[in-house]
């Protein structure tokens, strides 16, 4: 896998540590091939998921309906989080957690929706995972209750 720099190559390359060149102005220099770290990292996307906006309308009432709108399907790395047991109206709740790592897009927000399967996860917060907008943490929880 090779990637090419994003100016286009018109950028000035100098030697970087173990003799390699690196342009200065591009992440990935022209032609330079992927490292392992990176290739392991995006091979641990390895599940579907689907991501849901959350929008509210207007009904014929005067009310507001609240709907999810999908904005697609996505790779993502699944990774369980904590949960806890609360008791809510006299019923207990369960709820479980997943930390949601998914490739960097800002169309996301707390209250949207992540579809696992049969399971839906809401958003509660959003993070960069690691500081270079190459991927998104979403700290995710499902509630159930249980009689």
């Amino acid at each position: 896998m090779v990637r090419t720099s994003r100016c286009g190559g018109d950028c000035r390359l100098r030697l970087h540590r173990a003799g390699r060149v690196r342009c200065t102005c591009c992440p990935l220099s022209q032609g330079r091939v992927v490292s392992a770290d990176t290739r392991s990292a995006l091979d641990r996307l390895r599940q579907r998921v689907e991501l849901f906006r959350k929008e509210q309308t207007v009904d014929g009432a005067g009310g507001l309906v609240q709907t999810h709108v999908s904005l697609g399907l996505v790779w993502a790395q699944v990774m369980p989080a904590a949960g806890r047991l609360a008791e809510s109206g006299g019923a207990r709740t369960g709820q479980s957690g997943l930390t949601v790592r998914i490739r960097y897009r800002n169309d996301l927000s707390p209250g949207d929706r992540i579809t696992l399967g049969a399971r839906s996860f809401e958003i509660m917060s959003l993070g960069d995972a690691d500081g270079r907008g190459a991927y998104l943490n979403c700290l995710c929880q499902e509630t159930r209750t249980a009689g």
